[in-house]
């Protein structure tokens, strides 16, 4: 600490002639060369964005699960106004559904039920949902 980084260690200055140019970081070497070819790049490599606190990221991360979850449910939803899933009894077994298109009538209803108590607390707009899980 405290040392010159421009400027070889003492331990090997005498292999260094005065003109020579000493750099520990590639981004200075090619500053010093070639300043306006990577200018660019040297913005890139400096910039700083503060670290995410823990509360925003567990923010989105559950925004973003209550998205798909709920553009998954959109998917259903019309998968079985077209007659392409069906509802089935509670008590009914789904048998071979190789197509995940048979859905427990209590499932679906308290899966209404969660989307109905979650839609006021979510941007549920298409632009909101643009860029999330097909449904698939």
């Amino acid at each position: 600490m405290g040392v010159d980084e421009q400027k070889p260690h003492p331990d090997i200055a005498k292999f260094f002639s005065s003109k020579s140019h000493y750099f520990t970081k590639l981004g200075d070497a090619l500053n010093r060369v070639r300043p306006q070819e990577f200018s660019d790049i040297m913005i890139e490599q400096t910039w700083f964005e503060p670290p995410r606190r823990y509360v925003e990221i567990s923010e989105a991360i559950e925004k973003l699960l209550a998205q798909v979850w709920y553009n998954r449910h959109q998917v259903w939803n019309e998968k079985l106004r077209s007659g392409e899933a069906t509802l089935i009894d509670s008590d009914a077994e789904r048998g071979k559904d190789p197509f995940g298109l048979r859905i427990h009538r209590r499932i679906w209803e308290g899966a209404e039920r969660m989307r109905a108590g979650s839609s006021r607390n979510m941007d549920w707009s298409s632009s909101a949902l643009g860029t999330i899980s097909n449904g698939a």
